[in-house]
């Protein structure tokens, strides 16, 4: 007889679940284990799997509805079964939902594929579009950004499990050797106008100034604003940079949510939230993994250089070391000693990753900026220093 997808009780005060979203279609072919419905608990969120081979048939409530624990929400019709009349829906629990909708209506299922000679068939090999994984590797793939098709899993039946997953990307860490560019910044001209700033506008915070130029310098040069999706490093066009803060021993990441749209005025009124991850700043949980550049300025308590690590999704990170004075020559002049800020670019390696080039680009872009700051009050064509928006 068919088989029952069952909601079950995840622990003694489960008492309903709510059907998120169905993850295959009435009349797909699906194997044992696969995962066939996301439901959303008041904990978290969990994947039903196929009770057995066959196709999927009826699906007894549709998204969004809130169901009673230990109830059957959908039959996986096995070999034979297609066109058979259905048995009633097995008791386990309050059949209905909960919130009021009404039941999907049963329809017909969907004829089972036949080969050549017509006779009813399963066919794994179109079942196998879909990698048979635990909830707990689909969840640590999503995280990770890995492609789960790339992987071969230990499990039954070549199931991916999570510590497939796992090896895969620290694998894939140590694969990635990392092209690192450097250059210095000629920090004279913000000198001299953090000087002549007025004391009641808002502090010109380098760090603020640092983030602005970058943003700018990633609206010309976009190969450097990056995530890495399905293997592969694909350009963004919503400009998310991380900034890493010390946090303890440690640090944490705030990714700006507006960098694109933000005047340079506006960034540094909104600098003072970044701690506290106030809008337009997000902190914490899974921040880090939505930046699509990494920003690391220990300021003037830091290093003279900093080689940033490129984040989870990031393609490229750029260090900032404090201010020290160094011999830098301009237009093949003599070189003098000024006050100098070395910038450290960190590109990764992988498929669709920017090139050296490109990179270079990208400072020589950033170098003009930071030794122009009057030209990035400016930016726009309007005085930002005199901008209230």
């Amino acid at each position: 007889m068919p088989a029952p997808l069952w909601l079950p009780r995840f622990d003694p005060a489960h008492e309903q679940s709510r059907i998120l979203r169905w993850l295959v279609a009435e009349g797909d072919v699906v194997l044992a284990g696969d995962p066939l419905c996301e439901v959303e608990t008041d904990k978290v969120n969990m994947e039903l799997e196929a009770p057995a081979s066959g196709l999927m048939g009826p699906q007894r409530f549709p998204e969004g509805v809130t169901v009673p624990v230990v109830t059957a929400i959908a039959w996986v019709l096995l070999e034979g079964e297609q066109g058979a009349q259905l048995p009633p829906w097995p008791r386990g629990g309050d059949p209905e939902p909960i919130v009021g909708q009404e039941p999907v209506a049963t329809s017909e299922p969907a004829p089972m594929p036949a080969n050549a000679s017509g006779d009813a068939v399963i066919s794994v090999a179109r079942a196998g579009s879909r990698v048979r994984a635990t909830p707990a590797a689909r969840h640590l793939a999503r995280v990770r950004r890995v492609d789960l098709e790339s992987l071969r899993g230990t499990g039954p039946l070549g199931r991916v499990q999570a510590i497939d997953v796992e090896q895969a990307g620290q694998l894939a860490e140590a694969s990635n050797a990392s092209v690192v560019l450097e250059t210095s910044v000629d920090m004279s001209p913000l000198l001299a106008l953090q000087d002549m700033w007025p004391e009641e506008e808002l502090p010109l915070d380098r760090s603020a100034l640092l983030a602005f130029a970058c943003t700018q310098a990633l609206l010309r040069n976009p190969a450097l604003n990056a995530w890495k999706l399905g293997g592969r490093y694909v350009p963004q066009d919503k400009i998310l940079p991380g900034l890493v803060a010390p946090c303890g021993d440690g640090h944490s990441v705030a990714v700006l949510e507006t960098a694109d749209s933000l005047s340079l005025r506006a960034l540094l009124k909104a600098w003072p939230k970044m701690p506290r991850g106030e809008a337009p700043w997000s902190i914490g949980g899974a921040s880090a993994d939505r930046e699509s550049f990494r920003i690391c300025d220990l300021g003037e308590r830091g290093p003279d250089r900093v080689a940033a690590r490129t984040g989870p999704a990031a393609v490229a990170s750029l260090g900032a070391g404090r201010t020290v004075w160094r011999h830098l020559s301009h237009d093949d002049g003599p070189a003098e000693l000024r006050p100098a800020m070395a910038l450290t670019l960190t590109i990764a390696d992988g498929p669709g990753a920017p090139s050296e080039i490109q990179g270079a680009r990208f400072l020589e872009d950033l170098v003009v900026m930071l030794e122009n700051p009057l030209k990035l009050l400016l930016q726009g064509g309007r005085d930002a220093h005199r901008d209230g928006q």
